[in-house]
């Protein structure tokens, strides 16, 4: 299932059950409906993939593989239409594969400063 989520930076707030129209953005959390302009938001899309916890990985999630000390950015590579993982540096990058070897434990808009470990 394809799905969706957002980020909305002048609220500091992460939303799922992501709904879009082409004009705005309609968001469904908690049963409330928010519309916001296509420029107020950060989109995100789920890599279909899950952590050792059971828990959806998205696009710029901070993943963390066990038995390493790193913390890898979750991004979309559109030179080869993949999901990739990257330190801060770049010197550490692959795709993303076996996930069930890794723990989200955050997201580059929520934990910005598990991005520079």
């Amino acid at each position: 299932m394809f799905k969706l989520r957002a980020f909305i930076p002048s609220k500091r707030k992460m939303v799922y059950d992501v709904y879009l129209y082409p004009w705005n953005m309609v968001v469904d959390s908690d049963d409330n409906v928010v519309w916001h302009p296509w420029i107020d938001i950060e989109l995100m899309t789920s890599t279909l993939q899950v952590d050792r916890d059971w828990k959806d990985i998205y696009m710029w999630d901070i993943i963390k593989y066990e038995g390493n000390s790193r913390y890898l950015a979750v991004y979309y590579d559109t030179t080869n239409s993949q999901f990739r993982f990257c330190s801060s540096n770049m010197d550490y990058n692959y795709w993303l594969t076996n996930a069930l070897s890794y723990k989200v434990v955050g997201n580059i808009y929520e934990t910005p400063e598990l991005r520079d470990k």
